[in-house]
């Protein structure tokens, strides 16, 4: 019995042939093929492939301190006071993370408030679990506010959580983290 070798994935394969006719050697270095491309795109956990961004350390830190979790920001903007969601004025950062935006608003310093927007719907949370999961928060407090397109948390580990599915509610859409209850 002879072998065929293939690299793949930086790793080199070999796949058993056997001595008989040319098409079950090319079947069965086929089905060898296969088999490892499985075994080798396969995610080894549900949480590897799910995890966005883990939002709850972004909250009441600086901008230094999230620019070094995040990188620099893709836009930075001045939020006058009276702003419904900084009252007193701030800042709002914009950064980009795999295939999220995550926008941060900053008061007096520290950031208060983390969205995240999914900006593809095909690796986009599904369920509103899935979401909670995406920004690294635990899942198994029911949500004090559940509507189709909507769940709001008002005390998830002592933040408040909101939820937005798209239109269709076939996908989340956004995913906001405040640190005080929301107008």
């Amino acid at each position: 019995m002879s072998e065929v070798p293939a690299v793949m994935d930086g790793s080199t394969w070999s796949a058993p042939c056997s001595d008989g006719g040319r098409g079950e050697q090319t079947m069965g270095t086929f089905a060898a093929f296969m088999l490892a491309g499985l075994l080798t795109a396969t995610p080894q956990s549900d949480q590897a492939s799910t995890r966005f961004v883990d939002a709850v350390p972004l909250l009441r830190q600086s901008a230094a301190g999230i620019q070094a979790t995040l990188g620099p920001p893709v836009r930075t903007q001045a939020v006058p006071p009276g702003d419904f969601q900084l009252p007193m004025g701030g800042y709002s950062r914009l950064y980009q993370r795999h295939d999220a935006t995550i926008d941060v608003d900053f008061a007096n310093e520290h950031s208060t408030t983390v969205r995240v927007s999914f900006l593809n719907s095909l690796v986009a949370p599904k369920t509103y679990k899935a979401a909670l999961e995406a920004v690294g928060l635990r899942t198994d407090s029911p949500p004090d506010l559940e509507t189709r397109s909507f769940h709001e948390w008002q005390s998830l580990d002592g933040y408040v959580v909101q939820i937005v599915a798209a239109p269709g509610a076939d996908h989340i859409e956004i995913v906001v983290l405040s640190v005080g209850s929301t107008p």
